[in-house]
This record gives C-alpha cells, sequence and structure tokens, in this order.
C-alpha cells in the first residue's frame, strides 16, 4: 500500500491535478453526467430496499467523496466510481438479515463495512489482486448471470405475494376487485398481457 501511494501521490499527482485545461474541464462534465444519472437511480432503489435510511442523497454523497478520494489516491482520476448491481443486491440481503435478526440496519451495515474495510486491507498488504488475472470470461459470465437472475426473479416475484409480475395471476388480487361485476372481464387475460408488457 505504501509502495502505491508512493509510485501515485509521489510522482505523477501534482503534474495531473495541476493540469487544468479545456480538456479535463470536459471529461469532468462528462464523467458528472455519465455518474449521476445512475446514481440517482440506484438512489431511488437503495431508498425503497432499505426503507430510505440509504436513498439518493446519500449515494450521491457516497458516490462524490468516495470518486474523489480514489482519484487522488488511486493516481486514476478518470475512474467511474459508483452504485452497482451486486452492491445493491448486498445491501438487501443486509436489510433482510438484519430484519430477520431483530437489529438495526445501520448498524449492522457499519460493523459489516468495517469488516469489509479489514478484509479490503488485508488484501492490500498481501497483494491478493494478483489472483484476479486467474480469473476468466467464464468466470465474469456466470457473476453477470447471477445479477441478472436475482434482478429477473426479484422483478417477477411470488406468486403468492403483492409484488411482482405474477401477482395479477391471483383471482383475488386487488386489481381484479373493481372488475368482479364486468362479465367481460377475464383475469388470466389481464394477467398474461400485463406479463408480456
Amino acid at each position: 500500500i505504501i509502495k502505491d501511494i508512493r509510485r501515485t501521490v509521489g510522482t505523477h499527482w501534482v503534474s495531473e491535478m495541476t493540469n487544468f485545461n479545456q480538456k479535463t474541464v470536459a471529461v469532468t462534465f462528462l464523467l458528472f453526467i455519465s455518474v449521476i444519472a445512475p446514481t440517482l437511480t440506484f438512489g431511488a432503489v437503495y431508498g425503497k430496499t432499505t426503507g430510505n435510511r440509504i436513498g439518493a442523497v446519500e449515494t450521491i454523497l457516497a458516490t462524490s467523496w468516495i470518486g474523489v478520494a480514489y482519484s487522488l489516491i488511486g493516481g486514476m482520476p478518470l475512474c467511474v466510481i459508483g452504485s452497482t448491481g451486486p452492491v445493491l443486491m448486498f445491501t438487501k440481503a443486509i436489510v433482510n438479515i438484519a430484519n430477520s435478526v431483530d437489529v438495526p440496519f445501520l448498524t449492522f451495515n457499519a460493523w459489516v463495512s468495517l469488516w469489509l474495510f479489514v478484509y479490503c486491507l488485508v488484501a492490500g498488504f498481501f497483494d491478493l489482486t494478483r489472483i484476479v488475472r486467474l480469473a476468466t470470461r467464464f468466470t465474469d459470465e456466470i457473476f453477470a448471470f447471477l445479477i441478472v437472475t436475482i434482478f429477473v426473479f426479484d422483478a417477477v416475484g411470488d406468486p403468492f405475494s403483492d409484488v411482482g409480475i405474477l401477482r395479477y395471476f391471483d383471482p383475488n388480487h386487488k386489481s381484479h376487485s373493481e372488475y368482479k361485476d364486468d362479465d367481460t372481464y377475464n383475469y388470466v387475460e389481464v394477467a398474461l398481457l400485463s406479463t408480456l408488457l
């Protein structure tokens, strides 16, 4: 870690930070525009997932200060930092665990983050990132398939719950109640059309 800091902060960091011209301003605005939209989107999903304990404002603040810190320390000012699907699913799992064991989510999340920080320090100390070269494209595709599967199952939902696409297949769902006296209304047709759309 110390060698990395000396190699980045001690060498080209000063020239990168003092290189203020038209190109750096354009790249700054490009990164801002390309990062703010997914940050707001993920912030809204975080708010829904965590009961507004983590929302759009917190996501914007976290993305901005982590992006600045990583750019200054990591020596890569063009690296895009932001929320991702795996982190969102991990946060959702933390919310579910915290609710099931009846502990406050933010406290539980802080302890998980602290342990993750310790693991990252150990990985940096022993230079465990060199193992990444052993990962193949197959590993990447399996991980991407896992994330896609989680999002699809989350959208489809459980047929016995009030959320998800499959909720319309329940004949007693509240969306069918206002049409119960209509003889031309068929809830299966509506459910199939809703699923296709």
